[in-house]
């Protein structure tokens, strides 16, 4: 179909799941609105200075930074010789997204065994590997690493959430929503630096930018999220 029909369709699903959300889901349950201004405002203030949750938003930025800008570029590569990928199977590509129904439950498993802080650590350094496996001059390789990073970014971000869960106390919402900020921002500026990268060096070159991102995201992990026997104490 033409993109205009596509993005037609794609509208009517995003209408289709603002009804499910609508009808479906349940009501929220122990949620007290903070209609004072000046209340939300120090609740603001303080879930910026809170270390737990620079460190979670440090870390959402660059997962997301990592997923986006391999996601967009790695289209730019397939595209190019010697793959010649056509749009379709471009966005047959996609289809490792798919991996998320099953990892992100079992993830929810391996959390509370493993410790958020020592999930976080090997899910990125898992995600790392898989953008550097994209590397490999087969399709095969290239779509077993986006695979691999794929799962890493989904087991990252919900034991990110699981952290944030445990480590703030009060303002949950709105410490969800500063969190969502900064991951999202994370991927604006994966798929603008990671246009500057692949302009400059190609996949090699938008390869190692990712990698450095994902790098910085595992030390921060590693430096700030700390244990909850360190945090204790």
């Amino acid at each position: 179909m033409s993109w205009r029909a596509a993005f037609g369709v794609m509208a009517l699903l995003n209408v289709a799941g603002g009804v499910l959300v609508w009808r479906v889901l349940p009501a929220s349950r122990h949620f007290v609105a903070d209609r004072r201004v000046a209340s939300t405002l120090a609740t603001l203030m303080a879930l910026l200075r809170h270390p737990a949750l620079q460190a979670a938003g440090a870390l959402g930025f660059t997962a997301l930074f990592a997923q986006v800008g391999m996601f967009t570029f790695v289209n730019f590569h397939l595209a190019a010789a010697p793959y010649h990928f056509s749009p379709a199977a471009l966005a047959n590509v996609f289809g490792v997204y798919l991996i998320g129904v099953v990892v992100t439950p079992l993830a929810g498993r391996w959390i509370p065994r493993l410790g958020a802080r020592r999930t976080i650590l090997l899910s990125v350094g898992l995600a790392g590997l898989g953008v550097l496996v994209t590397l490999l001059p087969s399709v095969a390789g290239i779509v077993t690493g986006l695979a691999l990073a794929s799962c890493g970014t989904f087991i990252t971000q919900s034991a990110t959430l699981s952290y944030i869960a445990y480590r703030i106390d009060h303002g949950r919402s709105l410490a969800s929503g500063l969190y969502y900020t900064a991951y999202y921002a994370g991927g604006f500026c994966g798929a603008w630096v990671g246009g500057v990268a692949y302009a400059h060096g190609g996949w090699a070159g938008t390869v190692a930018l990712l990698v450095a991102t994902q790098a910085l995201g595992w030390w921060v992990a590693w430096r700030f999220m700390a244990a909850p026997a360190a945090a204790r104490a």
